[in-house]
């Protein structure tokens, strides 16, 4: 009975440690998938450009122009850069850059030019310019190890060889 016991006792450490490495791998996950928020691993910005408008929406912003430009790919993430033009009063661009900052998914907002288009009673309006950034995540690609061959070499026979 005793080994019984002790055998007992090795798989309850066994089954205990599984447990723990069960709930490890649900957590890693859940941290995997708040990451893929900040940092998707595709091009869609569709949902972006729906955030964003309804950021603008809330403070009253219009949006007169959201153009993508080319990706610019780096090791690990490629750039998505957008040119945005908005139109409001200073407060509400200021806000609108506020609630961008705080969206899941990482933009930054840059190259900003902001000019007055009309004076009214509520203050100036004014058209903002400016460049925003949001990233995704490429994988890396795998390079294949295998023989290398040289080129016009194979099914050719060599003179001067006897076999």
């Amino acid at each position: 009975t005793g080994e019984v016991t002790k055998t007992l006792s090795e798989e309850r450490k066994i089954l205990k440690e599984l447990g723990e490495t069960r709930a490890e791998i649900e957590r890693l996950k859940a941290v995997r998938d708040e990451m893929r928020d900040r940092l998707p691993d595709d091009t869609d910005i569709a949902e972006l450009l729906q955030q964003i408008e309804s950021q603008a929406k809330i403070v009253g912003l219009e949006i007169l122009r959201f153009e993508p430009g080319p990706h610019q790919q780096e090791k690990t993430f490629a750039r998505i850069p957008v040119t945005m033009t908005l139109r409001g009063t200073f407060h509400q661009v200021k806000d609108f850059f506020f609630y961008v900052g705080r969206l899941t998914r990482i933009v930054n907002v840059e190259n900003i030019s902001l000019t007055t288009i009309e004076q009214t009673d509520q203050g100036a309006r004014v058209q903002a310019v400016c460049d925003a950034t949001t990233f995704m995540y490429v994988k890396e690609k795998k390079v294949k190890k295998g023989r290398k061959t040289k080129k016009g070499r194979k099914g050719r026979k060599r003179k001067g060889r006897k076999k």
